[in-house]
């Protein structure tokens, strides 16, 4: 089977991590594929949409989805025109949860009859020493945290929907009983926001942006990690972190919750009734409780940290990939 994989899908940039560790194990299954279009492949698949005019007459396309942009103060919807039209032509969808099946059902119609739900793996670091590896390649980082008892951790691109203030609120309430925890801001924040942590609140530590294999070693000597996003279909940093340990407190509009075991990894908010219809960010977005979120802190570092989640491996994820495109190919 040749599988062509639209040019979105060549690097591996921040956006496309996942996709970067699919291709790899692509290689490994020995599944060939290709970013020229003219070349005789048998399936398709793109992440999102296609702009491309002549892809749909050239063989059936997959199309991979984790939602659709729903935020009615900005022009980001008008994104929603190439991605409806794609999913229109689409064989088949592969979704990143049932959540961002249901988003996208309400909002565009029922599926193509060939879809299915495929949450994203990742590495299983289970062999590392995290400790050791951040202290090689983050040793000024490692000698500020590694005086704290307990250390949380957030990784984001912080726009509003992620809400990152709920994060820090929530955080301080906490610490008001366990003085000798940090928390661990991974991702790139406005710079008079750092420079108020730097100096009001020295158990706030803004790291910016790191590779990802730092990211995932950070979040492995934590104790927990917190994402409280407004919906977020299938976050790549929580997927890490339950795969390789480490309760996570997260909201019910996330499809990371269809993973989730009950008691082991992490603890669910009751918050944000959502209808999966478009909304206005500055209007419907509200701030989360700073005492239910400590509270939701301090359950999680009482579970502890818990066993590797194997079943969560890239390698398994990619051979359902493998067997949902060799279903769409051409006969």
């Amino acid at each position: 089977m040749l599988v062509y994989l639209s040019r979105k899908a060549e690097g591996i940039h921040s956006s496309n991590l996942f996709v970067g560790k699919l291709m790899n194990c692509f290689t490994k299954a020995k599944i060939n594929y290709t970013h020229k279009i003219k070349d005789n492949w048998d399936v398709g698949l793109v992440l999102i949409n296609s702009n491309e005019p002549t892809l749909f007459n050239k063989g059936p396309i997959v199309q991979r989805l984790d939602g659709i942009y729903f935020n009615t103060d900005d022009k980001s919807m008008k994104s929603n025109i190439g991605i409806k039209n794609t999913y229109q032509k689409s064989a088949g969808v592969i979704f990143q949860s049932a959540l961002a099946k249901n988003i996208v059902s309400k909002n565009f119609g029922p599926p193509p009859k060939e879809n299915t739900v495929i949450i994203n793996g990742t590495i299983i670091d289970h062999l590392c020493n995290p400790k050791e590896l951040l202290t090689n390649s983050l040793p000024k980082l490692m000698a500020k945290i590694s005086r704290f008892d307990k250390k949380i951790i957030c990784v984001g691109k912080w726009r509003q929907i992620k809400r990152l203030s709920s994060i820090v609120k929530g955080f301080i309430e906490y610490q008001r009983t366990n003085n000798n925890a940090c928390l661990i801001i991974v991702g790139p924040i406005d710079d008079k926001e750092r420079a108020l942590f730097d100096k009001k609140y020295p158990n706030i530590i803004c790291v910016g942006h790191v590779d990802n294999n730092s990211v995932r070693h950070l979040q492995m000597i934590s104790d927990v990690c917190l994402n409280l996003s407004f919906t977020d279909s299938c976050p790549s940093a929580v997927i890490e972190a339950i795969a390789n340990g480490t309760p996570c407190v997260v909201t019910k509009n996330q499809g990371i919750i269809e993973i989730m075991k009950n008691n082991e990894d992490g603890v669910i908010l009751d918050v944000d009734d959502w209808d999966y219809m478009p909304i206005s960010y500055n209007r419907d977005i509200k701030e989360i409780d700073s005492v239910i979120v400590a509270d939701a802190i301090a359950k999680c570092v009482k579970m502890g940290r818990h066993s590797f989640r194997h079943d969560l491996s890239m390698s398994i994820t990619a051979d359902k990939y493998i067997q949902f495109l060799k279903k769409c190919a051409r006969k």
